[in-house]
């Protein structure tokens, strides 16, 4: 028996293209519909008396090689294939599909489960691309999705990846993930859920398509796909214990329970979990439990789909002495984990070099024009210069100074717009010299926001800028990566 859609894309103001009968049920083509503000061009619907039970549907959203992509409904879940662009292509595939369909509901294969009985609200908030290249779409769950690249941006923001998924008959996307960067060396990876817009920091190869496609789907699995799609990897119901403390480890959130309920015949004791941004599920769980046939509870942290046993002391029985050893593991994984990101990479090493040569630049322009008015002074008094000489003198070194400074400028790391009001006021002290504090200020702005940058790749520096060995292992990395490519 063929169970009736709950939920489907309503069609309004359509063509009907054809009727027939397949099996003992009817079914409709109608073309050149609309479903809310968008135009569908082909629709196949099955029906059994006024009930709706398959939709095969062409939402017009992409060709690729002369093929469009056909997503079907039903009540056991959705399917994306990919058939002919023609209509006649369109009508002989949907056929197929509602002649499997009817024959065998069970065994027809779809993407998705049946839906989730709770679906993530649009969007308000998310990525506005004036243009990018699809490169993938199909369904995971209950959701259906679409991978960008080559994205160009209405915003300030620079997107390089994007991860869009759709609940449902929404046009609005429910949860993006992107690869994103603002004036930086390196793209960090952005998630766009109902409580905002969390910055997960930096990743390894996000510029990667394919490492960023692993990234993002792993935190999609996580955040939207319900227990029962992982059947080899359960979390604990840790949320149904009392919540003891809540609190903030670094950029996660973090949450402590006891007396959480037992499952599946293992006990728990204490639980500790990390949230990433604002998600719900843990980015970290640690949980000391005791299943059936083990003598004694153990620590085991879940994580990536994992399970890691760490062991027991008695001591960890007692929630304060557990928490304080969950907080200091974390703390160690955070940190080597930080370190593996700031990592440096070639292109990072010629950034930093770059960097640091209009730095010292900057710095040596500017004790030069300190030296030229202390030793102007002494030459006007001398009568061997005159004032207006060693102002032109020291104007033209300063405008050297602040050349270089423009130079230095693409390689903080600042907006365009933040660099030119930056330039602006360095340039005030050539039209009035009782501007000069002004320069002074954005002068230790700009080498706090150097410091900063140095000391995000744990580099040694100085007043000077980089110390000798720092500069050495930036150099040693571009040369690495010259000799790599050579061979």
């Amino acid at each position: 028996m063929i169970s009736p859609l709950k939920k489907y894309p309503k069609l309004k103001q359509f063509q009907l293209y054809q009727k027939g009968e397949i099996a003992s049920y009817q079914y409709e083509i109608r073309c050149k519909g609309r479903s809310g503000g968008t135009l569908v061009p082909f629709c196949f619907v099955v029906l059994h008396k006024k009930e709706v039970l398959m939709i095969i549907q062409d939402d017009g959203s992409e060709e690729i090689l002369g093929q469009v992509f056909l997503r079907s409904y039903t009540s056991l879940g959705t399917n994306v294939d990919l058939c002919g662009a023609s209509l006649d292509e369109k009508i002989a595939f949907s056929l197929l599909l509602a002649r499997q369909y009817i024959d065998d509901p069970d065994s027809f294969i779809v993407n998705e489960s049946q839906e989730a009985p709770e679906l993530l609200p649009p969007l308000q908030y998310f990525p506005q691309l004036q243009s990018s290249q699809l490169i993938e779409t199909s369904s995971i769950g209950s959701y259906r999705y679409e991978l960008h690249t080559q994205c160009e941006s209405a915003q300030k923001i620079q997107y390089h990846h994007v991860l869009f998924c759709y609940a449902p008959f929404q046009e609005k996307p429910c949860f993006v993930v992107s690869a994103e960067s603002f004036g930086d060396f390196r793209p960090t990876l952005g998630l766009f859920h109902n409580n905002g817009h969390s910055n997960l920091g930096p990743k390894p190869n996000l510029l990667d398509i394919s490492s960023f496609r692993d990234t993002a789907f792993a935190l999609v699995r996580k955040e939207l796909l319900s227990s029962e799609h992982e059947s080899d990897y359960m979390l604990p119901p840790f949320q149904k214990g009392v919540l003891v403390e809540k609190g903030l480890i670094g950029s996660f959130r973090c949450a402590m329970f006891v007396d959480i309920p037992s499952y599946k015949g293992r006990t728990y004791f204490h639980g500790f979990a990390l949230f990433a941004g604002g998600m719900t599920k843990p980015d970290f769980l640690f949980m000391l439990e005791k299943s059936p046939h083990q003598p004694t509870p153990n620590l085991v942290l879940y994580r990536h789909e994992a399970c890691t046993n760490l062991g027991f002391e008695q001591s960890m029985l007692d929630v304060k002495f557990f928490r304080d050893r969950v907080v200091a593991l974390l703390r160690l994984i955070l940190r080597e984990e930080e370190l593996h990101r700031n990592e440096i990479g070639p292109l990072a090493a010629k950034s930093l070099l770059r960097l640091q040569k209009f730095y010292a630049l900057v710095y040596g322009s500017a004790f030069w024009n300190i030296l030229l008015l202390l030793f102007g002074g002494s030459w006007i008094r001398n009568e061997q210069l005159s004032v207006d000489t060693l102002y032109l003198f020291s104007g033209g070194v300063y405008s050297v100074t602040v050349m270089f400074c423009a130079l230095l400028l693409r390689f903080v790391g600042l907006s365009k717009r933040a660099s030119l009001v930056c330039l602006i006021l360095l340039s005030l002290p050539l039209l009035d010299k009782d501007f000069i504090w002004m320069s002074v200020l954005i002068g230790i702005l700009l080498g706090h926001m150097i410091c900063q940058k140095y000391q995000t790749y744990q580099l040694h520096y100085n007043w000077f800028g980089l110390s000798k060995s720092s500069m050495q292992k930036l150099k040693n990395i571009v040369y690495a990566s010259s000799l790599n490519s050579h061979g």
